[in-house]
């Protein structure tokens, strides 16, 4: 994230600035698998969705909690999986903009998920 809360997206063949929709800080971002869509957690707690072609914000998520998650990562193109140490796992559907709290709560750092094409492997 720069200075003036935009934030910059990078592709293979694209460097493009996009503004955020929030303008505050981005804690942690995630570009899926097919390179179109960003997802940023930001310092307020959402999760800000962003088509890196079309250069525009397409979903803000609250997750309802402003502590850094420990990961962020796709599952699949349309959904994302956050992990935090202390308060546990979320699946976030985009189309829905839903927030879906995982019945796991991992005990340590004994939890890491590994991005698949189709899925999360933890």
């Amino acid at each position: 994230a720069l200075s003036d809360g935009s934030l910059v997206a990078v592709s293979k063949d694209l460097v493009e600035e996009m503004p955020t929709q929030s303008q505050v800080p981005i804690l942690e971002m995630a570009l899926s698998a097919d390179e179109n869509t960003l997802a940023c957690f930001t310092k307020r707690g959402h999760v800000e969705i962003f088509d890196v072609v079309g250069k525009n914000c397409i979903a803000v998520i609250d997750t309802k909690t402003q502590k850094q998650p420990n990961q962020l990562i796709w599952c699949g193109l349309r959904a994302l999986v956050l992990v935090w140490n202390t308060i546990g796992m979320f699946f976030v559907n985009v189309d829905s903009k839903s927030v879906h709290r995982l019945g796991f709560r991992p005990k340590g750092d004994a939890v890491y998920l590994v991005e698949e094409i189709d899925s999360t492997r933890i």
